[in-house]
């Protein structure tokens, strides 16, 4: 019944009343499935024996229910209730079980409802529901009165639809309804039956029922104004209306639809009136004149004779307006035409517009109905133009009875009390009609056309207007006095509305010209104030307080003449409020002196009511700012409010008329006058120098009386009407918080400054008006005490939901007070922070703290409470709710007062309820109507309670969330603030008691957000906004993430909304942005998080939504299903490509057109009167930092700035102050403006950063990897082209936004490597589709590019096409990079990396330096030598790409010619300050970032001095002088190995100095082999940088304490690598003592190289000592020395002694190499063996057990990971381990030739020439002691086993190596020499 009433309205308000879709076919069946709703109107199936039966039943077994497809069972207590629904009602059985089983579902929605009760609510409303689409329906036909915009053809179908309803007495059915349907009746009946629950319920219920009468009266109303009423309804109708006596709202609808359709004139007036008349059902149906007016003149009395009466009007103005029809229509019913007048004076009789004035007075919601209005209008002045004779005699007859009461009055008697009084009736009707006008429809202008015409304006006059203008004429003219009154309230109707009042006030004018002669004019009424004023100023009266007496003297005036003044006073008080013209006019007027009489007259013997009035014309004058400083002075000096302490005792003010006078009479106008003049005139600044002359200048005694007589007081007075209570509390906040919003804290608050008093002496100068207010609520006051109890007296009364006396002015209280808290909640922080930093002993409490503390009246802490309460009031006051939830958030912003608040609010199950779903339901609140042009200003506020209450909420979670659990915030998202946060298990609402919680809004709020309808207001976009910002709050949140997405995983909750983007741009595209920027931001962390759990097919889905189309409405079941194979079988989401159609855009690629890269530009307003400068300086002055990080304006701060300016202005002309001020709204439009562009460019930049997660995090988690190559080839290079043609195409693009995109090209670029070099491993074996490793990530940290053959490999992975691609990519790329300015330094940068990862895709290095323009290595080396370091070092890096390819050294010699080179190598002394720096033991940033642009340096420097020619270059520029002179060498640090001092981010200090000084060793060793070690230049360089920091050189060589850590080996391998090259040939040559000295140090080096080798001559045990790594570096430097001593022995020179078994302490004998030989061919046998071992097993990857697998997996791999990819894992890991025992036996074999040779020679020197050749290069002959010795001892080392060792390593690796027979040959020389 429900959800189907439910469906039924949505479907017809969405298509009808919100024209957000015209699905007419939808709208049709809908209306076609629910005729018999509309036909039996509110009339359901009536109870049935046989369903009661059934339903008794299903209490003991399961029955079938109709409409249901399985059987179920019922308790107890459910079918009791049904029972009572259905009794109650008289409803159906089934349909009751519908009813409560719907209630039991939506009770998440009423926490504090039993399901009985939620049921009453679901049937009330939906019957309301019904009525209600009906109601939409009969709006929308077509008609004569209005339109709704919406199709034609919508239009038809409802006419036709409904037609066939008014057919079947629709009508009739609803004046049955409403006949049944009595308030009364209705909740006895739900009383009866216990079906109302508490004050809410109540409320609520009656609401309901309220709304479904009024609906039905709405039909008939909108029936009879659109297309008339029938004959039969029309006398239903006035049966109806006859037998009623109480006139509520229902009843004015019906009466105001019978007023239609009795009525002709408004088709009268249209040009075709004749046709449309004819289609009235008044003209139309024969008889329909006769029988109703018969009906009407029937003797029957009603029973409301006043509403017979005003029926009667009606149908005789109808009468007399057709007389104005052509005959073919008045001539059937000329005999009912004729009696027209006989009517009218039957009605006029009846009281008829006396009727009509009290129904407009006590029914005021008349004046916000439209077309009411518009019809009451009609009728009064078709009565005045279609009956003039009439009028002229009502006139006549008016002027008889003023002529008979003036005889009775001069003869002392009372005139009868049955004088007719006519048209005194009609001037007090109109003046009633016209009185408000709060739609602002200004009909009372058609009586001031004419007056407009002869004013000059452009306007066509018609007769009626014509007429009504007479009228106006007519009534004034000889106006007797008993009119007067009449008359004068009729012009105060007519004259409200701007351009109404300006005619008025002409009126008055043109009949002042006649002297005093019109009674009704500007000259006699100020004549009148001048008399009576002067009368009264004559009386002197000895004692002072007679003036004051209960009866005042007024003497020559009569009770009449004061109410005529007072009549008077209105006219001029409302023609002046609406006319500023007026208001200059009369102020100015030299004559009149309209100021000076007033005031005089309210010091005079006056009656209250009388001075009230004149308050307020003094009210209407002070709108205008250049009269306020006039009427403040006049004011001050007549002292009105007692403000000097010296006064005279015959001036006694408004404050002894307010305790003496008023408070004894329980009336209080000139009090509430008083309070709203100071609230007009202090909307202008008020005067610095008020009251300067007779007291201390300032506002304080007008302030203090406010505060202290009448505001601190007003709770204790008594009241004739209790309104006027409330009345005046209202005016003293509405003043103060008027005070408190203009006043901000300064520091002159705090320092008193004094002014001198003209009676001598000095007094403090007064304080600003807010600061006294502001103080007085920081501390326990009685004035904060006064606020509290409003609240407290406000909340009681308004959760009572009980309409009472004075309640609207009670809830106006209550929000003022509330707004006024707010605003010192607002101010108390800057301005307790002065009186800290100032050091003021003024002593103050926050209001926060205040509010929690004791409540006076309950003796509680429940102020909050109270707050929190008017929360839950949301749908009744939504400002009151809005504001309150302000203050909440500004109470919980502080971590200590949250807590409290929180344990307040959680005190009870009730208000934990109460206040948890009222934030719910703020949450959820929305505007009726929204307008797409909410204002919504920088701190997110909006004048629209519903959406200002939803921003609110989502600032306070959002500010909340971040505080430490538990926190309020917690506590309303529904997380667990009594346990644990982890043990929070979020639900959706209802499931396991999950309470609906402002997550379920929030999340609900989002889902509304993808849904197609339309555009959105402003507000509801920031709302929007801050409800993604939050969500990503959540996922992001470290504490809450994993709660909140697997919450959101359970229902796809991202999916559906990664589907619905991009959301559909409109006129705030910058906020839509921004939503979507947290969605994807949002989506990121998903994915991410996701992806480290292990949940390949949730992040493959999620990654598919940005790659394919996929239906994202598809039942979770399937979804499930999918996700479950997709887990079981290892293949994710993507592999299944029958459900994806790949797009031709993917929509990652479309996304980026959703933000516009291009510079807003604005320009700055022309000022003349404001300095430019100034203006600036003031506006930087009121800069804030908003939410988003971005720079604002606070444009409430600067609005108060400049006013404040513009009022200091003095001497400034009229005209030239609207100039001024123009100017200055022109300034804050421009602020505004300038806002906007930074908050859209704010939007941008997020948008920007949240596309880049998405797309890294994508290609992070490998979600790319299920695709063929060229699947991801193809996406990603679609992307780089969008960002491409997005960023080139731009001209005027913004460097911040470019930034990004030039970061994202990184990452494809990356993407782009990997998947180039992925390429070729797609061979036909990828449909076998496994999750691996992301490619990005080993790409970036250069895994994947360990070996040559990968490189190789990627050269041929695509083709023709890829390589044309890359090419592509590569110019547009250097296009890009020669485009960005200067400035741009990040994105260059980011350019750079990705330049260098386009080169390194493929082997073209070399064409695309030939083709690159010259300009970019002019960019390139200029981005070396300065910029950010980053940058330098990828432009280091990319030169060194270059360069890598430049055979022929053309770079080298391209930066030696243009000085690049010399620059770029004496730089390197510029950087010894920074290195040395690095080196200490807490190194700082600046010396961390030169190391790493030293190292970039030298790896450039290393590449270039890998070709002959750039070695040579290098030589020239003396890269080795440079080294030399630095000092960073010799800082070499004596650190223990294994230490570490820092942060695991910053390597020790050891490894720091390996940084710089490995980079200088691999330059030199490739500066030698680049040159050749012959080279005697180069080796003399080298050695003279060796011997500069000869102290590392030694520390290094010395270090005989040999541990498994590589860098220490590393060190040494590199510096003796470089020796062995440099200073094996001897490259000093010459003979000055200085290189005899270097000559020497030489030697040292060389003899401490060629000591170590016994060092690192280790046994077979290294691989176990040492590891496979740490070996080889030990066999390196072996290698190294023994290179050395080749050198020295091909240079003459001996190295080893001839001995084997005796060491030689001077020099190593022959034994060190019989041990080198016999421990590497041990080592080479055994680690041929290993390595042979570790080859099969990589042979049998897949058949290698679990257990062996896992031995192979690094220690720190995920277990979780699937079995296939820890093969890949471990394959690639015994491919790096054959890889290291392939170097090993290469160096092996290379200590093992080189050791064979020197043993050769050696052995040939010593027995073929039996010379010794000695170490200083003399020869001497050996003896042949140490020859026999020789002799003997070599067959004893070099015996059969040794042989045989090197034979079989030459066997197993060295002839498998193609370097057979060397060895071999040696040998057989050396066998030989043993054999002479």
């Amino acid at each position: 019944m429900w959800s189907k009433s439910k469906d039924l309205h949505n479907v017809v308000e969405n298509t009808i009343g919100n024209q957000q879709c015209n699905d007419l076919e939808n709208l049709e069946k809908v209306l076609k499935d629910h005729r018999s709703d509309f036909s039996a109107l509110l009339k359901q199936p009536a109870k049935n024996l046989d369903d009661r039966n059934l339903l008794l039943k299903s209490v003991k077994e399961p029955v079938l229910f109709p409409g249901r497809k399985t059987t179920a069972s019922l308790e107890q207590s459910f079918v009791d209730e049904a029972l009572i629904i259905s009794d109650m009602f008289n409803l159906n059985e089934n349909i009751s079980v519908g009813l409560l089983h719907t209630a039991e579902q939506q009770m998440h929605y009423y926490p504090d409802l039993t399901r009985g009760l939620v049921s009453v609510l679901l049937y009330y409303d939906a019957r309301q529901a019904i009525v209600s689409s009906l109601k939409i329906l009969i709006q929308a036909r077509k008609g004569v009165s209005w339109a709704v915009d919406t199709s034609d053809k919508a239009v038809n179908l409802i006419t036709k639809y409904t037609d066939k309803l008014v057919e079947k007495g629709l009508v009739d059915q609803i004046i049955a309804l409403l006949g049944q349907l009595i308030p009364e009746k209705e909740m006895n009946l739900l009383h009866e039956n216990r079906a109302l629950g508490g004050p809410k319920h109540r409320r609520q219920v009656q609401d309901f029922f309220t709304q479904i009468r009024q609906s039905l009266a709405d039909i008939v109303f909108y029936l009879a104004a659109q297309n008339g009423l029938t004959k039969e309804d029309t006398l239903l109708l006035v049966n109806y209306l006859a037998s009623i006596e109480q006139i509520d709202n229902v009843n004015v609808t019906l009466f105001m639809g019978l007023l239609y359709a009795v009525d002709i004139s408004a088709v009268v007036r249209t040009e075709e009136s004749e046709d449309v008349v004819r289609l009235l059902p008044i003209t139309s149906e024969s008889g329909f004149v006769a029988s109703l007016q018969k009906r009407l003149t029937e003797p029957l009395q009603w029973k409301n004779a006043g509403l017979q009466a005003s029926v009667q009007l009606a149908w005789a103005v109808t009468l007399a307006t057709f007389r104005s029809l052509s005959s073919g229509l008045c001539a059937p019913i000329q005999s009912q035409v004729d009696e027209d007048e006989a009517i009218l004076d039957i009605a006029l009789d009846g009281k008829a517009l006396n009727f009509l004035s009290h129904l407009l007075q006590t029914k005021n919601h008349i004046y916000k109905e439209e077309f009411y209005l518009r019809r009451l209008h009609a009728l009064v002045t078709d009565l005045i133009v279609q009956m003039p004779l009439k009028i002229k005699d009502l006139r006549n007859k008016a002027d008889e009875v003023a002529r008979n009461i003036f005889v009775y009055q001069q003869e002392g008697l009372e005139p009868p009390p049955n004088l007719p009084l006519h048209f005194q009736w009609l001037l007090n009707f109109i003046a009633v009609l016209y009185g408000e006008d709060p739609l602002e429809l200004e009909l009372c202008l058609e009586f001031w056309s004419s007056d407009m015409a002869n004013a000059g304006v452009n306007y066509r006059v018609s007769q009626r207007q014509m007429a009504l203008y007479k009228f106006i004429r007519l009534a004034g003219d000889l106006l007797p006095p008993s009119l007067y009154i009449s008359y004068a309230s009729m012009l105060c109707g007519l004259a409200n509305g701007k351009r109404a009042a300006h005619q008025a006030f002409t009126l008055l004018k043109q009949n002042s010209s006649g002297g005093q002669s019109n009674l009704i004019s500007w000259e006699h009424f100020f004549s009148s104030l001048h008399r009576y004023f002067n009368s009264l100023r004559q009386e002197s009266l000895p004692v002072p307080d007679t003036i004051y007496r209960h009866k005042p003297l007024t003497k020559g005036i009569t009770p009449q003449e004061v109410q005529g003044l007072q009549v008077v006073l209105k006219l001029m008080r409302i023609i002046l409020h609406h006319d500023p013209i007026a208001r200059i006019s009369l102020a100015e007027n030299p004559t009149w002196i309209p100021l000076v009489v007033m005031i005089g007259l309210l010091g005079c013997a006056v009656p209250l009511s009388l001075k009230g009035e004149i308050m307020e014309v003094l009210a209407a004058f002070a709108q205008s700012h250049d009269i306020v400083y006039t009427l403040w002075s006049s004011i001050e000096t007549a002292q009105i409010l007692s403000t000097t302490s010296v006064v005279s005792a015959n001036v006694k003010g408004i404050q002894t008329e307010l305790e003496d006078v008023e408070s004894r009479a329980e009336e209080y106008p000139l009090t509430r006058a008083f309070l709203k003049l100071l609230d007009v005139m202090t909307d202008v600044s008020i005067p610095s120098n008020l009251g300067t002359g007779h007291r201390t200048p300032g506002f304080d005694p007008y302030l203090f009386y406010v505060k202290d007589s009448v505001f601190l007081r007003f709770t204790g007075r008594a009241y004739r009407n209790e309104t006027e209570k409330w009345q005046i509390g209202n005016a003293c906040i509405k003043l103060f918080l008027k005070l408190l919003s203009n006043y901000e804290p300064s520091v002159e608050d705090f320092q008193d400054s004094y002014v001198e008093l003209p009676s001598g002496g000095n007094a403090i100068r007064s304080k600003q008006p807010g600061y006294h207010l502001l103080v007085h609520c920081l501390h326990d006051s009685n004035f904060l005490r006064l606020l509290l109890h409003v609240v407290d007296e406000g909340c009681r009364v308004l959760d009572l939901y009980t309409p009472t006396l004075g309640i609207e002015e009670l809830e106006t209280l209550t929000l003022n007070v509330l707004l006024l808290l707010k605003r010192v909640l607002q101010l108390q922080e800057e301005f307790v922070e002065l009186i800290r930093r100032l050091g003021s002993g003024l002593r103050v409490v926050t209001l926060d703290s205040l509010l929690l503390g004791i409540n006076s009246r309950t003796g509680k802490p429940d102020h909050m409470v109270n707050i929190g309460k008017l929360v839950t009031l949301n749908q009744h006051l939504p400002q009151h709710a809005l504001v309150a939830l302000h203050i909440i958030r500004r109470v919980a912003a502080n971590p200590s007062t949250q807590n409290q608040l929180l344990a307040l609010y959680t005190k009870s199950t009730a208000l934990t309820t109460a206040i948890r779903h009222g934030f719910v339901e703020a949450l959820e609140m929305e505007d009726p109507n929204d307008s797409p042009t909410v204002p919504v200003d920088q701190d997110g506020e909006t004048s629209y309670a519903g959406q200002g209450c939803r921003l609110v909420v989502l600032h306070l979670l959002s500010e909340g969330i971040n505080l430490p659990h538990p926190s309020l915030a917690h506590f309303l998202l529904g997380f667990n603030v009594q346990a644990p946060l982890s043990k929070t298990v979020l639900q959706q609402p209802g499931i396991h008691d999950q309470p609906r919680t402002c997550l379920h809004a929030l999340l609900g709020i989002l889902e509304k957000n993808i849904l197609p309808i339309g555009h959105c207001s402003g507000a509801n976009l920031r709302a929007t906004e801050l409800a993604y910002k939050l969500l990503y709050q959540l996922c992001s949140h470290p504490n809450v993430s994993d709660i909140m997405l697997r919450f959101l995983r359970s229902s796809n909750f991202l999916g559906r909304q990664v589907a619905a983007l991009p959301f559909a741009p409109g006129s705030f595209e910058w906020s839509q942005l921004s939503q979507m920027s947290w969605l994807l931001k949002s989506v990121a962390v998903e994915v991410k998080i996701a992806s480290d759990k292990g949940l390949q097919s949730h992040v493959s889905r999620l990654a598919s939504l940005f790659l394919y189309e996929v239906d994202e409405t598809a039942e979770s079941v399937t979804v499930g299903d999918i996700t479950d194979r997709s887990l079981l079988s290892g293949i994710s989401f993507l592999a299944n490509q029958d459900q994806l159609v790949m797009r031709s855009r993917p929509k990652i690629a479309v996304l980026l057109d959703a933000v516009n890269l291009e510079a807003c530009e604005l320009t700055p307003p022309t000022m003349e009167f404001f300095d430019p400068g100034a203006i600036e300086a003031l506006v930087k002055q009121c800069e804030i930092v908003s939410e988003e990080d971005v720079q604002l304006t606070k444009i409430s701060l600067l609005q108060n700035r400049l006013r404040s300016e513009l009022a200091n202005l003095t001497n400034v002309a009229l005209g030239q102050r609207q100039l001024i001020v123009q100017e200055v709204q022109n300034i804050l439009s421009f602020v505004v403006q300038r806002n906007n562009i930074r908050l859209e460019l704010s939007a941008r930049r997020s948008y920007l950063e949240g596309w880049r997660q998405v797309l890294e995090c994508l290609l992070a988690t490998g979600s790319l990897n299920d695709l063929s190559y060229a699947q991801q080839w193809n996406i990603l290079t679609q992307i780089t082209q969008d960002i491409f043609t997005k960023c080139l195409t731009t001209d005027n693009s913004l460097p911040d936004l470019v930034h990004y995109l030039s970061g994202v090209m990184v990452i494809l670029l990356a993407g782009l490597r990997a998947c180039a070099l992925e390429g070729v491993n797609e061979t036909g074996s990828s449909s076998n589709a496994t999750q691996v490793p992301s490619d990005y990530v080993r790409c970036l940290d250069g895994t994947i590019l360990r070996t040559q053959s990968a490189r190789s490999m990627a050269t041929q992975r695509g083709g023709p096409t890829s390589s044309a691609t890359i090419n592509v990519i590569q110019r547009q790329l250097v296009d890009w990079i020669l485009r960005a300015s200067g400035s741009a330094h990040r994105v260059r940068t980011n350019l750079y990396s990705a330049l260098l990862n386009s080169l390194r895709i493929s082997n073209h290095t070399a064409e695309f330096y030939k083709l690159a323009p010259a300009s970019l290595l002019q960019t390139l080396v200029r981005d070396c030598s300065s910029g950010h370091d980053v940058q330098r070092m990828l432009a280091l890096s990319l030169l060194d790409q270059l360069a890598a390819a430049d055979n022929q050294g053309p770079i080298a010699t391209f930066l030696s010619s243009q000085g690049y080179l010399k620059h770029m190598v004496n730089s390197l002394l510029q950087l010894d300050v920074g290195l040395v720096g690095a080196l200490e033991m807490q190194p700082s940033m600046d010396g961390l970032r030169t190391l790493y642009v030293y190292e970039s340096q030298m790896g450039l420097l290393t590449r270039l001095a890998s070709s002959q020619k750039g070695a040579l270059v290098l030589l020239e520029s003396g890269i080795f002088q440079r080294l030399s002179e630095m000092s960073v060498f010799s800082q070499r640090p004596e650190v223990t190995s294994g230490t570490i001092e820092n942060a695991p981010f910053i390597p020790d200090t050891a490894h720091r100095f390996h940084q710089i000084l490995f980079p200088a060793l691999q330059l030199s060793n490739t500066m030698l082999t680049a040159l050749g070690s012959r080279h005697r230049t180069g080796s003399s360089e080298v050695i003279h940088f060796l011997l500069s920091h000869s102290d590392t050189v030694s520390a290094i060589l010395r270090n005989r304490n040999l541990a498994p850590v590589s860098s220490k080996l590393e060190e040494t391998a590199l510096l003796t690598a470089v020796i062995s090259r440099a200073a094996g040939w001897n490259a000093v040559y010459e003979e000055s003592p200085a290189a005899m000295e270097v000559r020497g140090q030489l030697s040292r080096l060389e003899q401490v190289t060629l000591n170590l080798l016994p060092v690192y001559i280790l046994g077979e045990n290294i691989l176990a000592e040492f590891g496979l790594v740490s070996s080889k570096v030990c066999l390196q430097v072996a290698v190294n020395i023994l290179k050395l001593a080749r050198s020295l022995t091909t240079q003459n020179r001996a190295i080893f002694a001839p001995s084997f078994d005796r060491p030689n302490k001077s020099c190593l004998s022959l034994g060190i190499l019989t041990k080198t030989l016999i421990s590497s061919s041990a080592i080479l046998i055994s680690a041929q063996e290993k390595s042979e071992i570790c080859r099969r097993r990589l042979d049998s990857i897949q058949d290698l057990t679990t257990q062996q697998l896992m031995e192979l997996l690094p220690v720190d791999t995920d277990e979780k990971l699937p079995a296939q990819v820890r093969r890949m894992i471990g394959a690639k890991t015994l491919e790096q381990e054959l890889k290291n025992w392939e170097e090993l036996l290469e160096l092996c074999s290379l200590v093992l030739e080189s050791a064979t040779w020197l043993l050769w020679h050696h052995m040939e020197h010593y027995f073929q020439y039996k010379k010794s050749l000695a170490f200083g290069g003399s020869s001497a002959i050996l003896s042949q002691e140490d020859l026999g010795r020789l002799k003997k001892e070599a067959p004893t080392h070099l015996n059969a086993i040794l042989f045989k060792k090197m034979n079989e390593c030459e066997q197993v690796y060295l002839h498998r190596k193609g370097r057979h027979g060397f060895v071999q040959a040696l040998l057989r020389r050396v066998k030989r020499l043993l054999s002479v």
